[in-house]
């Protein structure tokens, strides 16, 4: 009966994921905000079911209570920070905030199906991280010589990032955390705001070729020390964010294939040269037979 629960809910899940992705294109269907209103609260339902699903199956296989606290914690987490930033970010897109919660839900299921210790861990910092951002809005509206930093949040960014080459730790294949005090953390995770505001605030200037330049060697800095690092992934979102800021900043569909055709070849090369991406592909390709942590 239990294998049986269980094979059900894989494809209850993959499922959700498929209606909730149509939901998110369905989103651009329509100029209504009330229709935009009912898509959106069809994907936070799917949320809250893919969520509940896969924290039952948690729950199912490790038979602890803890698993039903750590289950109502990230839901609690959940309802509380999407009132919260509808109310303090004004005119904020809810799509984008229905995906970020989406993969922060999944996010949790992930660690906790790891380790209970590191879903805590993560929902813990995860819910600091929202308090703190919910005062983003506050100070840029008061401090406007925030906008004029460009090149000095890149320089940030950029020392942050090498701190791994001098008190770091290697997991997972990765050499991309710091232990401070017993708590482990990933700068390349604090490093994507001060690289957003590095690429907005100098597009934002002027995107003249010779400027574009110069701020595409910057950003590309950044990627190459996440690949140093062997954090592939965190290099190919800030390597994606780059392309997409740009386009928005320009609209300019050249840079768009030019950085879409060079992440697909930096993928190839990452796939030969890195044997955990290769991992990781398997894994993805046939997740049912990979049972590997």
């Amino acid at each position: 009966m239990e294998l049986f629960i269980v094979e059900l809910a894989r494809y209850v899940i993959i499922l959700v994921f498929g209606i909730y992705t149509f939901y998110a294109y369905r989103a651009f269907a329509s100029k209504d905000r009330a229709r935009q209103n009912r898509v959106f609260a069809v994907q936070r339902t799917l949320t809250v079911l893919l969520h509940t699903v896969m924290s039952l199956l948690l729950i199912m296989e490790n038979m602890s209570l803890v698993y039903i606290f750590l289950w109502l914690a990230e839901l609690a987490f959940y309802f509380i920070f999407i009132k919260i930033y509808q109310v303090c970010y004004k005119g904020l897109s809810k799509l984008v905030l229905n995906n970020m919660m989406m993969c922060m839900m999944v996010g949790f299921i992930i660690l906790g199906r790891l380790s209970y210790s590191y879903a805590i861990h993560q929902l813990v910092l995860a819910a600091i991280a929202m308090v703190l951002c919910i005062f983003v809005p506050f100070f840029i509206e008061r401090f406007g010589v925030l906008e004029r930093l460009g090149w000095q949040y890149a320089l940030a960014g950029i020392l942050f990032l090498l701190l791994v080459f001098v008190i770091g730790v290697e997991k997972w294949g990765s050499k991309n955390w710091i232990s401070i005090g017993g708590v482990s953390i990933q700068p390349s995770e604090f490093v994507k705001i001060l690289y957003v505001f590095f690429i907005s605030s100098l597009l934002a200037k002027s995107t003249r070729f010779k400027h574009i330049v110069w701020i595409s060697g910057v950003a590309a800095v950044h990627v190459i020390i996440l690949v140093v690092e062997k954090d592939l992934g965190a290099a190919l979102i800030y390597f994606i964010t780059y392309v997409m800021v740009l386009y928005v900043a320009t609209m300019n569909v050249a840079y768009l294939g030019a950085g879409l055709g060079g992440g697909a070849l930096a993928a190839v090369v990452a796939y030969r040269l890195f044997a955990h991406v290769r991992t990781r592909v398997a894994a993805w390709k046939n997740p049912w037979a990979d049972d590997r942590k």
